[in-house]
């Protein structure tokens, strides 16, 4: 295992960049304390940071101590990019402070319940506890519209059960809602989950082991997935890191696949079912890459599993962007593993923006693989199973694409089918994350909270189009939302934001214009006016708007549309696509 010294010392000379920036070993360093099967107390405190932090504000509303985890809590979060402070409630068993929220002038990004729930008393039975945090939950809600992060019960015994199997789906019914899974580390842990010798001293019956991982869950995980979108891709060298050996020395044969190499390629399989991409970036001969797939079939990873691949002898940063580019992903949504500190610091001081994960041992990889921010699937929507399976559509939209002289033939090939569906309450969950992710074809870079979605959706003189995707070679499902409101006589489309799956079938104008019509249908409105601003990715949706509105941008704004535009009206009855509206 590389230490934080030896990363110092793998880490060849950088330049001002590096200056700037830190190291970009030294996160990577971390990982040696963070991802240990039982970090260390003294050894998490004695680290220091390098890296740029952001700001993260959470308030605690607890019967509980929550000061035994906040200590190494905010070291967590620091690996995690997180500068935290807390604002904790005094000891409530009634939670009576979330009722004076409205007067207290604090703005969290994050809002936690933190719960006990064995000081309830026995009297009351678990389905009428559990109703009853859901009641707080629902109070909160009304309230504040951030995430809201609260546990579960951690306990085998009838009545914690009971009130999990209760609680669950009822604080999943809820917008904005985290449950954070405290019984799966009591199960991990068993018996020394507990020290019931602490809650005479220190009103708490959790042992330090269980407090340790409990602040790394809550710092790599729950708090992060709160505020953050899924990363959507994995990159992966191959030497060292999926299995032990050197293709190019030991030939297809010789790699071995030891069981933790087995157990790590397994891992990778399973996120890809969850709905990330896979990739290879590997200086080899990729002959040699294709030929050790097809000659191992005890691998658990197959050629076709790879939705992108790069294989070469250039920088491995290159390799990553094109990676990006292939996927129609920003580049920071990749994590990247590799065994070599050397390739780590040239993609960390080249794109210091992505998530780095150093190969030293599979055992370490895959804990790592669990506890990567925004690397797990906490929640999930069906559009994350069906993205691997577009992508691969997409690679023959391409081919297509290319074999074809007539842009037009290509596009009626496709039997392309657009739904556009009126203010989708149940859909709060995608068009929150579709808010959140897109980076390009979106147009004010409003990034709202599932719960401000959830009042938008209720406003009567607001409304949301969800637009829906398919054609003959896949069902891309929900791809992209607009956000409208009617103030006097004009129609005001606030966000515009289509997944970059939508994108290349020429169904840009169609699907906004229609847009545009559905909610004149709903909210009337003669006149549009889109607001837009300007961000580092968004040039593909302003550059549609520009040509929309037939005159320049400025950099933040608005734009006003005598609708509906003739040349618009023309151009979308030239599309070959069915559009049904439900």
């Amino acid at each position: 295992m590389v230490t934080q010294t030896g990363m110092q010392e793998a880490l060849p000379r950088l330049g001002d960049k590096a200056d700037k920036s830190g190291n970009p070993l030294d996160r990577v360093a971390w990982q040696s304390v963070v991802f240990a099967p039982m970090p260390k107390r003294t050894e998490l405190l004695s680290l220091s940071v390098s890296w740029p932090l952001q700001a993260l504000q959470v308030r605690v509303h607890r019967n509980t101590p929550f000061e035994f985890i906040e200590g190494l809590l905010k070291k967590f979060l620091n690996y995690a990019g997180y500068d935290l402070a807390v604002e904790i409630s005094d000891y409530d068993d009634s939670l009576s402070s979330i009722n004076q929220i409205a007067s207290s002038g604090c703005c969290p990004q994050v809002e936690m319940l933190w719960l006990d729930y064995e000081q309830y008393s026995a009297d009351m039975n678990a389905e009428a506890l559990a109703e009853w945090v859901g009641e707080r939950l629902r109070e909160l809600r009304t309230v504040s519209t951030v995430p809201i992060l609260v546990p579960n019960w951690p306990g085998s015994h009838e009545r914690a059960c009971a009130f999990n199997e209760v609680f669950l789906p009822l604080a999943r019914s809820v917008s904005g809602v985290h449950v954070f899974d405290i019984e799966a580390i009591r199960a991990e842990l068993g018996e020394a989950f507990f020290d019931r010798r602490l809650k005479t001293v220190g009103a708490t019956r959790w042992s330090g082991a269980a407090m340790t991982l409990i602040a790394r869950s809550m710092g790599l995980v729950a708090l992060p997935a709160c505020i953050r979108p899924r990363l959507k891709a994995i990159a992966l060298d191959l030497d060292q890191t999926l299995y032990e050996g050197v293709l190019g020395e030991d030939g297809p044969e010789g790699v071995r696949l030891t069981p933790g190499y087995e157990a790590l390629q397994q891992k990778c399989r399973d996120f890809k079912e969850s709905g990330l991409f896979l990739a290879l970036v590997s200086k080899n001969e990729r002959e040699d890459v294709e030929a050790l797939f097809q000659k191992r079939r005890d691998f658990p990873l197959r050629w076709e599993d790879f939705s992108a691949v790069q294989i070469g002898w250039g920088g491995k940063s290159a390799a990553l962007h094109q990676i990006a580019a292939d996927l129609h992903i920003g580049v920071d949504a990749i994590l990247f593993v590799d065994d070599n500190p050397g390739e780590l610091a040239q993609v960390g001081t080249a794109i210091p923006e992505l998530p780095l994960l150093h190969a030293s041992d599979p055992e370490v990889v895959l804990r790592g693989l669990e506890l990567v921010p925004n690397l797990a699937a906490v929640s999930q929507t069906a559009t994350d199973l069906i993205r691997v399976a577009d992508m691969a559509a997409e690679r023959e939209r391409a081919a297509a694409r290319m074999a074809s002289v007539d842009p037009q033939s290509y596009l009626q090939s496709l039997q392309i089918r657009v739904e556009l569906r009126w203010n989708e309450t149940q859909e709060r969950v995608r068009i929150h994350e579709i808010a959140n992710k897109t980076n390009q074809f979106i147009l004010s870079l409003w990034r709202p909270a599932e719960a401000e979605i959830e009042r938008f959706l209720a406003q009567p003189d607001a409304g949301v189009v969800t637009f829906y995707l398919s054609d003959r070679l896949s069902n891309s499902g929900n791809v992209g939302a607009a956000f409208f409101r009617r103030e006097g006589d004009d129609l005001h489309v606030l966000e515009v934001c289509v997944s970059c799956r939508a994108l290349g079938r020429g169904i840009e104008d169609l699907v906004l214009a229609r847009a545009i019509d559905l909610a004149q249908q709903h909210l009337g409105g003669n006149r549009v006016v889109v607001h837009h601003k300007a961000g580092p990715r968004n040039g593909p949706g302003l550059a549609w708007l520009s040509s929309l509105a037939e005159e320049a941008l400025a950099a933040n704004g608005t734009v006003t549309i005598e609708w509906p535009k003739a040349d618009v009206v023309s151009r979308i009855n030239a599309i070959p696509a069915e559009v049904v509206i439900l």
